[in-house]
């Protein structure tokens, strides 16, 4: 019999440990950033295999679901990747890319999303399922949060046993989520609200605590939704309005690419583009830990022909080592409210992969003073993929006014 490690006890959290003693079919697990939601989950999903399936001869099927596949693959999935090599199930588990399903022990769980009709129709069709883990359910709509809850019957799991799991930050009051769950009585639902101090994987320097804590002094909503991990309200969000799409339009023109250096802090790059009156921003990438040799071998890789690169014009040897290699790299605008102004003097389009970009747009605010009336400052939890798109729509207007004419489907299909 395989020796796993046990995580009954996983958590030195209470509010964690909440996730182990819920009575109930469904769990809102919600609450500020850097909270460790979704390194808890799977650790919680993995222990419950092995809990069925190894210790009282039970498979069970399992659903990871996110809105979009990008966005799955990016999130969640190299997180439950990490915990399965954590908790020592590596040997018992493989990977099937093609059908994005794991098999683990003699369980399955199937990465799904459900960003069109043709994905909704084929959760639909899923039968047998016995636990269901929704990362970031409020990108979706309550209708196919309707669909994915029917799915939780059948299999071998008792149906008192039987969870569906969501988990996200409660960033605005005008989500679904709020009036769905929250402004009537759920006594079928257990709400376990947590943030960052319940993170046992928080940095021993605490720097991240430090920076959430400080938004108490600069925007209470923000301090409200990201520290104490409670539902916020929209007034004075910079970018108020976006949307997000499935993916650039064909035929778009090419504006520039932005990218925000980084090392602790992530890279971010970003990809402009401009369709019919609007403005597009695709994310490209969003890493932490990259020397500038790796970055510039990622950016050769995104790059386009005829691509235009503006970076932070705070770090010149980087840009000189860009230039160096090859890549067309010059500084970026120092303008921050300018380059604010500029990108909302048009509406925002923002592809639906561009996970982290949208993440820092919920909690990008402008600053308020000790009478609480809004300032001139932008603040947010994390600003790196909003420097780098700053960077790529204002920098060609700033520098010329002018556009480069480089269809999309033409630059990418070269």
């Amino acid at each position: 019999m395989p020796n796993f490690v046990d995580i009954s006890n996983y958590s030195n959290s209470a509010n964690y440990q909440k996730l182990y003693g819920a009575k109930t079919q469904e769990i809102i697990l919600y609450g500020g950033a850097s909270a460790g939601k979704s390194y808890e989950v799977c650790a919680w999903l993995l222990q419950s295999i092995i809990k069925w399936d190894q210790l009282r001869g039970v498979p069970t099927r399992s659903l990871l679901i996110r809105k979009t596949l990008p966005a799955l693959k990016r999130s969640i999935k190299p997180i439950f990747d990490k915990q399965i090599e954590r908790l020592g199930m590596a040997a018992y588990s493989h990977y099937n890319k093609t059908e994005m399903a794991y098999n683990i022990l003699h369980s399955t769980v199937e990465c799904l999303s459900c960003n069109s009709e043709t994905e909704t129709e084929k959760i639909k069709s899923i039968t047998d399922v016995d636990f269901i883990i929704m990362e970031e359910s409020t990108e979706l709509s309550a209708k196919i949060y309707e669909v994915v809850m029917t799915r939780l019957r059948g299999g071998g799991v008792p149906d008192v046993y039987k969870r569906a799991i969501q988990l996200y930050n409660p960033v605005s009051v005008a989500n679904w989520t709020y009036a769905h769950f929250f402004e009537r009585n759920c006594p079928e639902i257990t709400k376990i609200r947590v943030n960052i101090d319940d993170n046992r994987f928080e940095a021993a320097d605490g720097l991240t605590r430090k920076r959430l804590l400080g938004l108490r002094d600069r925007n209470r909503n923000l301090y409200n939704v990201y520290y104490l991990g409670e539902y916020g309200n929209l007034e004075g969000m910079i970018y108020e309005g976006y949307e997000v799409v499935p993916d650039v339009p064909r035929g778009a023109k090419y504006v520039g690419d932005g990218i925000d250096f980084g090392y602790n802090a992530p890279s971010a790059h970003v990809r402009c583009w401009e369709y019919d009156g609007m403005f597009y921003a695709d994310e490209l990438l969003y890493q932490s830990g990259l020397t500038n040799t790796e970055l510039i071998q990622l950016s050769k890789k995104n790059c386009i022909i005829g691509g235009h690169i503006y970076a932070d014009s705070a770090e010149p040897d980087r840009i000189k080592e860009f230039q160096v290699a090859g890549l067309r790299c010059d500084e970026a605008s120092k303008s921050i409210r300018g380059g604010i102004d500029y990108i909302k003097s048009r509406p925002l389009r923002v592809t639906a992969r561009s996970v982290n970009l949208i993440k820092e747009l919920q909690g990008y605010y402008w600053a308020r003073d000790r009478h609480d009336n809004p300032t001139d400052e932008p603040v947010g939890v994390a600003d790196h993929a909003l420097d780098a798109m700053r960077y790529g729509f204002f920098t060609p207007h700033a520098n010329t006014g002018k556009r480069l004419d480089i269809s999309v489907w033409d630059s990418l299909n070269k």
